[in-house]
């Protein structure tokens, strides 16, 4: 009897304890090249097992991945994202629900969001939003700012100069 009750006791902290988690994903967009692989950053703060749980990734409510009863579910998962979307199982046991992502394309770019539906919290959605571009595009914005840099280091060198 007095076994039974603390099974009991723990079980209700474990639900205690992943009420009081909050999703969280990232303040700040993440930058990737077309062709490379990126991975969508989402954890649940304080750090929570959710093995047990059902993780739901979309984007523009299409489904991304979903996770549940400790498998993947990817039967309504959308046409685009067939074979490129995986969650690291290990790190989920820390509360780490991040979305690897792979041969990125430009379509991928936007908004998602990592969702704990179980989740007793305030917070049981964390949203990441995805900028896609292109080498050129990179490069082009390095040298833009490399450019504006170098104006800057011009102007400062040449405003003492004025002075004498």
């Amino acid at each position: 009897m007095e076994l039974m009750f603390i099974a009991v006791l723990s079980s209700l902290s474990v639900v205690i304890s992943a009420g009081e988690s909050n999703v969280i994903g990232s303040r700040e967009p993440v930058k990737v090249v077309v062709g490379d692989d990126v991975i969508l950053p989402c954890h649940l703060e304080p750090p929570f097992n959710v093995k047990n749980q059902t993780v739901e990734w979309t984007f523009n409510n299409s489904i991304v991945h979903v996770y549940r009863n400790r498998k993947d579910k990817l039967v309504d998962q959308d046409q685009k994202f067939k074979g490129r979307t995986s969650l690291f199982p290990d790190e989920m046991t820390r509360g780490n629900i991040s979305l690897k992502l792979t041969n990125v394309t430009e379509q991928d770019a936007g908004n998602y969001t990592c969702y704990v539906p179980k989740l007793h919290s305030q917070i049981s959605k964390g949203n990441v939003t995805l900028i896609v571009g292109g080498i050129i595009t990179i490069v082009v914005a390095a040298i833009i700012v490399a450019a504006i840099i170098v104006a800057a280091i011009i102007v400062a060198v040449k405003k003492p100069m004025q002075r004498s």
